[in-house]
């Protein structure tokens, strides 16, 4: 089972607490592999939707939507079953569409 997110928002307030500057990020339906393996097959990068901001400013939406793949590297239905099937939690209905 997947920790459930009211543990990170706990840890997070914790952490704001202590004074330490933190961003939490909780999305429904994303499981510890979407960011780096569901996501990506499926043309959603996670990762490049928070960092590329960060390294390239203002544009960085604009030529992430330009240089995005269209096209799943495998069919959806596949890949919402292997998520259902991981050990490390079920996406199921709620995987995220894009």
């Amino acid at each position: 089972m997947l920790v459930p997110a009211s543990s990170s928002v706990a840890f997070a307030e914790q952490l704001d607490a202590a004074g330490v500057q933190n961003t939490l990020d909780v999305r429904r339906g994303v499981n510890h592999t979407y960011p780096v393996i569901e996501g990506p097959i499926l043309c959603h990068d996670i990762q490049l939707e928070i960092f590329l901001p960060i390294l390239l400013g203002g544009g960085a939406r604009a030529r992430l939507t330009a240089s995005a793949r269209r096209t799943p590297l495998w069919p959806p239905a596949v890949v919402r079953l292997a998520s259902w099937m991981s050990p490390f939690g079920s996406l199921g209905r709620d995987i995220v569409r894009v």
